[in-house]
């Protein structure tokens, strides 16, 4: 299996670069025989994309992981389904989420419409207004809110 991983450098004693779309470079490792390859980043100085670039070149690259650091750059929240389930789980997720700067968008509730819905061949939203059905709508509001989706485009409404 390979591994990425972001680096500083081109060896396996490089630093890591706490930059994925922008590291300088990534070391992939393969773990059966410990070989590996440096491959520049030829996207860390693009105006825009870098992410979106840097990863395609790693779906190249046959790597089935990136270790890299914190920052991804990208737009992100979390969402805890069947939140109703196990409340005491579900605060130390949205605990863990504040403390790391990750909004909460929502909570999910566990609903029996769901498993209907399936059965179906369809989509929670569309079978009904069960409760998990009104969680993901408000779900979808949020994060809609959150790129500035105009509610005109917004498919969910």
């Amino acid at each position: 299996m390979k591994v990425a991983v972001t680096a500083t450098g081109p060896s396996l004693d490089a630093a890591l670069d706490p930059r994925f779309g922008r590291c300088a470079r990534f070391v992939l490792v393969d773990t059966d025989t410990m070989d590996f390859e440096a491959v520049e980043n030829g996207s860390s100085s693009l105006g825009g994309g870098a992410g979106i670039q840097s990863a395609q070149l790693m779906a190249r690259k046959d790597a089935a992981f990136v270790l890299t650091g914190r920052k991804f750059n990208v737009t992100t929240g979390i969402c805890v389904n069947k939140a109703d389930i196990n409340p005491e789980l579900c605060d130390e997720i949205e605990a863990e989420a504040a403390a790391l700067g990750i909004p909460v968008l929502g909570r999910i509730r566990y609903d029996n419409s769901v498993t209907a819905a399936q059965i179906r061949r369809m989509a929670v939203v569309e079978s009904g207004d069960g409760p998990a059905a009104r969680d993901i709508r408000a779900l979808w509001a949020r994060v809609g809110d959150r790129q500035r989706v105009p509610a005109s485009r917004r498919p969910w409404r």
